[in-house]
């Protein structure tokens, strides 16, 4: 496209009409989000604090809150800042999340974070509605002086309109040269502008008060920087090795940096699997599930009844950090990284079947790791002990056995490689082993044959991977038959010792059920908040659910989650053509071809949604998207498959016209588009827990 006077005009006028349209914007804002200061909270309702004056107040439970009404004002943002606060228990930390209202508390437009002294942020989306009351919901305080100074709202409401107009107009001029330069070059020079943006907005979020700077937002900047610089370039083989190896040094520190400040008891029953791993770090010994010292007072149980394969290295790691000199209550940081090895590791089975599953001229090959390094809860799970971010690990593991058994018909190391992902799924993590049961049909299915020479083969091969998994993850199997009496997955064990040792309440025969309550299942996700909190939690909640991903993240990856999902209905069509046939170079790979991979990739999403919905229903309530998490591997490969089938079905109605050379351009920079959207989404998740566990 050549630059001309007309282009050049346009671009212009279109610059203006945005930049005054973000003037109106702010102007409008400003009228809709005033500052209002409250400085005098003797009219407040304390709920388990004793009053020593207007701010100043003692908590007398763990958990006590407070409540301000008679408001009437639009909320955006508010500003806790706190004179005094006692000291702190490492183990429960002092969190405060709060619930603006209008006659009713709404998880879902609330926000929480750390408490500290000085100022304490909160940022909401509750639109333009105003806000009559507010509740504050404190954790972490028994016994502890607490002196609020005031409560803002809405603070310092545009601060840091410099640092927004300076991104705005740099946006602009990406945008305007993009236009004007569809090329490669015109690519790179909108993803430089781009992460200006992100360094700007981040720089802009970061320098209000009670936030600091850190190194590694300037380091995850320019690292996803040279990941689109490769995404944005023509895809030479070469380049492939670069961008992995920069994608796995992102998800790293990443991993690392949020590992290290969160607080211990910061993940989903992460006290649980810690007495699990310092029990096998003191004994040198697996313990029982029913032994005392690592028995849950309250539910009568321990995770030892599990498989406990991550918490086995983790007492390793954390044996090692102890001879290094770390002090035994820091030790829980060292089992983390078991978890945070396993995210990477993850990242790089993926990546690796990616170049399996797609094409070498398909640019879904750089997406498809991309997405899982940086969907929100992935990012979480990797960052606490728990036994999910390893058992994720190897189903990354038996995808990718079955990406290159399915291609090179299933050679030797190849059934090698797929027993020990067996085996080690097996030691760790229930919920994944429906690919262990979905391996046997997709190896009988992809290698067999019709001569009896062949099928002797197969059944050899079969023969090596039963006796490699057994020899992996038998000896766990055989010792739960010995020590429970023949029950070789632990489960009857566990619920018996619920019923013996929970507290009153908490046995499986008190528990109250869907099913016990006379629901059915249709009404399980209409009558109650089972749905809606299972796929919020799915895209993202933290620090013991205390912490939501901002809604318009949940709601934009849901919705994207969604259409790719349903543009997926369009890939049988494409099943029918030949490979000569296929449209203007876009190519399937043998996977993608393959009837039987894409039913049984299906199967291997939906197994674990059927669990969690059934063990919902019938047995424990609890909706945790985070029991969906198996599911992500073949869930973001649909996705790929999903917005690949888009974006050819626009190609065929919008540039099927063009030359070769300008849908090569049109293609780098619509896949620099998926790019930056994953890194935009980043941003907002990291900013939010940035500010939960360091500001």
């Amino acid at each position: 496209m050549k630059i001309t006077k007309k282009n050049a005009l346009t671009t212009l006028i279109t610059g203006i009409i945005a930049i005054l349209i973000f003037s109106c914007a702010i102007f409008a804002d400003r009228k809709l989000y005033p500052t209002f200061v409250i400085d005098d909270l003797s009219a407040a309702e304390l709920n388990g604090f004793d009053r020593y004056g207007e701010g100043r107040m003692r908590s007398m439970e763990y958990e006590p809150s407070l409540e301000i009404r008679g408001l009437s004002q639009r909320v955006r943002r508010i500003d806790v800042v706190v004179n005094q606060i006692g000291s702190e228990d490492k183990n429960y930390p002092r969190t405060l999340r709060i619930y603006p209202g209008n006659g009713s508390y709404s998880f879902y437009t609330s926000d929480a974070a750390h408490l500290s002294e000085g100022v304490n942020r909160f940022v909401f989306h509750t639109g333009k509605a105003p806000v009559t009351e507010l509740r504050l919901d404190f954790t972490g305080m028994h016994g502890k002086l607490l002196d609020i100074d005031q409560i803002v709202i809405n603070p310092d409401a545009f601060s840091n309109l410099p640092f927004l107009a300076a991104a705005a107009l740099l946006f602009l001029l990406a945008a305007a040269e993009l236009s004007l330069m569809l090329s490669p070059a015109g690519a790179f020079w909108f993803s430089a502008a781009f992460f200006s943006v992100f360094a700007a907005g981040a720089a802009a979020l970061l320098s209000v008060p009670g936030m600091k700077v850190q190194p590694m937002f300037l380091f995850l900047a320019a690292g996803m920087l040279l990941i689109l610089f490769f995404f944005c370039c023509d895809l030479a083989p070469g380049r492939y090795g670069w961008y992995l190896l920069t994608l796995l040094a992102v998800t790293f520190i990443i991993a690392s940096w949020w590992a290290l400040a969160a607080p211990m008891g910061e993940g989903p029953d992460e006290g649980m699997h810690m007495d699990v791993a310092y029990y096998i770090y003191r004994h040198g010994a697996l313990p029982r599930g029913d032994n005392p010292e690592i028995r849950n007072p309250v539910w009568g149980i321990s995770y030892a009844y599990s498989p406990i394969l991550p918490f086995i290295i983790g007492a390793g790691f954390m044996k090692a950090a102890s001879v290094m000199g770390a002090a035994e209550d820091s030790l829980y940081i060292a089992a983390r990284f078991v978890s945070v090895a396993a995210g990477v590791l993850t990242v790089l089975f993926s990546a690796l079947a990616s170049r399996e599953l797609f094409t070498k001229k398909n640019r879904m090959m750089y997406l498809f790791p991309l997405l899982i390094a940086f969907f929100p809860e992935m990012m979480h799970l990797r960052t606490y002990v728990n036994s999910d971010a390893f058992g994720i690990m190897t189903t990354a593991m038996i995808v990718l056995a079955w990406a290159k058994g399915k291609k090179h018909g299933w050679r030797i190391r190849d059934a090698v490689f797929l027993a020990v992902s067996l085996g080690l799924c097996a030691l760790t993590y229930y919920n994944c082993y429906g690919f262990i049961l979905l391996s046997i049909p997709f190896f009988f299915l992809t290698d067999g044959g019709r001569r009896s020479a062949r099928g002797k083969k197969t059944a050899e091969k079969a023969v090596i991977i039963v006796l490699i998994t057994f020899a992996v993850c038998g000896w766990w199997f055989i010792r739960n038959a010995v020590i429970y009496h023949g029950d070789i997955l632990g489960r009857a064990a566990l619920k018996n010792a619920g019923e013996l040792y929970a507290a009153p309440g908490y046995r499986p025969s008190d528990r109250v059920t869907p099913i016990s309550s006379g629901l059915t299942l249709l009404q399980m996700f209409t009558e109650t908040e089972w749905l809606k909190e299972t796929l919020t939690s799915f895209v993202g909640r933290f620090s013991n659910f205390r912490l939501q991903v901002e809604m318009p993240v949940v709601r934009l990856s849901l919705i994207i989650m969604a259409a790719s999902l349903l543009f997926n209905l369009r890939f049988p069509l494409s099943l029918r053509r030949s490979k000569k046939s296929q449209r203007a170079g876009i190519e399937f790979s043998d996977f993608q071809m393959s009837p039987v991979c894409q039913l049984i990739l299906l199967a291997a999403m939906l197994i674990p949604a059927g669990l969690t919905v059934y063990y919902s229903y019938t047995n424990d309530y609890q909706p945790q998207g985070r029991y969906l998490m198996p599911m992500i591997v073949p869930l973001v490969y649909f996705l790929c498959q999903g917005l690949d089938e888009t974006g050819n079905f626009l190609y065929k109605i919008f540039v099927r016209k063009t030359s070769p050379e300008e849908r090569s351009y049109a293609g780098a920079a619509a896949t620099a588009a998926a790019g930056f959207a994953a890194a935009a989404i980043t941003r907002v998740l990291l900013i939010t827990v940035y500010r939960f566990y360091i500001s």
